[in-house]
């Protein structure tokens, strides 16, 4: 997450919200994941580059429910150096982009070869294994925040089919029982 919230926001996810869901300890909340000593934990989480620095970065917050889960992973996944882009990088999802590829530490540098495809060509901190099982952390993480009341829909979504499931059994009884005296 500290590599997205440098440019990013999660604007629609408050901090409290995050926490309960979580399980995260507020000790741990307020000395590790809030930055700035003046945010409370019920506000919104926004953090990051002032706005006229991280120009054109996106919230998160709906990113992965307008590109979904699979397109952000490939994304994140497909970063090669680009010495004609003005960052040094580009990426085969979205080309062009102008986002860095802030995550080749962890990662390694890729090129791209003749045939468009992304070879690796330098190790990054993390295995070929270890990177691709954080970014589905990421990518799960960023589900979250997209629809955090969907752990509470899931739940709930169990009642209330099982309450369907005995209203239309009480109904179809009830209509047995009209339809035996209409004969």
């Amino acid at each position: 997450m500290n590599y997205c919230s440098t440019c990013h926001t999660l604007e629609l996810l408050r901090w409290n919200r995050l926490q309960r869901d979580l399980d995260i300890p507020e000790t741990i909340l307020i000395e590790d994941l809030i930055a700035d000593p003046n945010t409370k934990a019920a506000d919104f989480m926004t953090f990051g580059l002032p706005e006229v620095s991280a120009l054109g970065a996106p919230d998160l917050t709906l990113r992965t429910r307008v590109r979904g889960e699979d397109w952000i992973y490939t994304y994140l996944r497909t970063f090669y150096e680009d010495p004609e882009q003005l960052l040094g990088s580009n990426n085969l999802v979205y080309p062009g982009t102008s986002m860095p590829n802030v995550l080749a530490a962890l990662q390694g540098s890729q090129v791209l070869d003749k045939d468009g495809k992304i070879e690796a060509k330098s190790e990054g901190s993390l295995s070929k294994e270890e990177f691709d099982d954080s970014m589905k952390d990421l990518i799960n993480f960023l589900a979250y925040a997209s629809e955090p009341a969907r752990i509470t829909r899931e739940k709930n979504g169990i009642f209330v089919i099982l309450f369907f499931i005995i209203f239309t059994a009480v109904m179809w009884l009830l209509y047995r029982e009209y339809a035996k005296e209409m004969k």
